[in-house]
């Protein structure tokens, strides 16, 4: 950030001009954003985030284990408080959970998945949501009553390679 070439003008038009961000849940991505631009949000630990994503994005969680079992979290612990917010080493130690980053192929997977929705520009539609994607946003918009009382709308899909891998887990 502290390169000769790097301006604050600059950043705002890549963000505007640019095909697709990958990025996590801090900072930049929210410059594209707000041009429109697709963002795919990845290996950000929290759920929270995500109800803040629109139709042409793509999500890609860094998934969380129980230390105890070193097993993975289900969908629904995952998008639940207090697990949903935490965001800190600590808190994840005072919960009995790790994280595992996004992995080399997972993030090629979503890129490649990205680079097909932005193909063709406008023509993506939740038609393409299959009934594990549906199950996804259904349980993401039952967990976010869990949030408050205002309802949240489920609108951008999960990796589809990602979510494939781990269907198991949208079961209780």
């Amino acid at each position: 950030s502290s390169h000769k070439l790097r301006s604050d003008w600059m950043d705002v038009f890549l963000g505007a001009t640019c095909r697709f961000l990958i990025g996590t849940g801090s900072g930049y991505f929210h410059i594209p954003a707000f041009f429109g631009v697709p963002c795919i949000l990845t290996n950000f630990p929290g759920f929270v985030p995500y109800y803040g994503l629109r139709r042409h994005d793509l999500y890609l969680p860094r998934w969380q284990k129980i230390v105890e079992t070193n097993k993975l979290v289900s969908f629904e612990q995952y998008m639940s408080p207090a697990v949903s917010m935490i965001s800190s080493i600590k808190n994840f130690k005072d919960a009995g959970l790790h994280w595992t980053g996004n992995s080399p192929e997972e993030l090629e997977a979503v890129t490649k998945e990205m680079l097909k929705k932005t193909d063709n520009v406008g023509q993506y539609s939740t038609k393409n949501d299959n009934e594990h994607q549906r199950l996804f946003k259904t349980l993401a918009e039952k967990c976010g009553k869990k949030h408050g009382e205002n309802m949240v709308k489920a609108l951008a899909p999960i990796s589809y390679e990602f979510l494939e891998m781990h269907v198991d887990l949208l079961k209780c």
